[in-house]
């Protein structure tokens, strides 16, 4: 489910209850029923500046993923994209960089060790096999910690099958 729509339900879920009791409630009490097509507009809003939002990063994570891997020294080339990547995009916590065969070659983030070649194999992981079938895979939205900062991650597959 895109996440408009998602926002969308949820906003409507929010609603609905207030517009089914608006049939057994007095003329007077009935004015709040346009809240709801306010509500919706708000969602919209809402959800077109997340989907906004994260097109961008993808559009950029999409740029880092280009060269293949077996292009002489790939492997520095993609740590200095990374590095560069984390650099200009703040609301980037970590980049793993996998290659065609689902094997993590790079890894670089903002809270832990970075990792060059360690090879965990994600070749069966959704966020792997969806980014792979459709060209790129949102995971869900979730939380680390106590922190209230959203979280999700996102996968972007090469042009080719070869570049990861």
């Amino acid at each position: 489910m895109r996440r408009r729509h998602f926002l969308g339900a949820l906003g409507s879920a929010a609603v609905w209850p207030r517009a089914t009791q608006a049939q057994t409630q007095t003329p007077q009490q009935r004015s709040e029923v346009p809240l709801s097509s306010t509500l919706h507009l708000q969602v919209d809003v809402a959800a077109d500046r997340i989907d906004q939002f994260i097109e961008g990063i993808r559009k950029q994570v999409d740029a880092m993923a280009q060269p293949p891997w077996t292009a002489a020294g790939a492997v520095e080339q993609r740590r200095f994209a990374a590095l560069q990547l984390l650099r200009n995009v703040q609301t980037i916590s970590a980049i793993a960089q996998l290659d065609g065969a689902g094997k993590e070659q790079v890894r670089v983030s903002r809270r832990a060790t970075d990792a060059f070649g360690v090879g965990t194999d994600f070749s069966k992981a959704p966020k792997f096999t969806e980014a792979v079938a459709k060209g790129v895979g949102y995971g869900p939205v979730y939380f680390r910690g106590d922190t209230s900062e959203p979280y999700m991650i996102l996968s972007v597959a090469g042009p080719r099958p070869y570049a990861g």
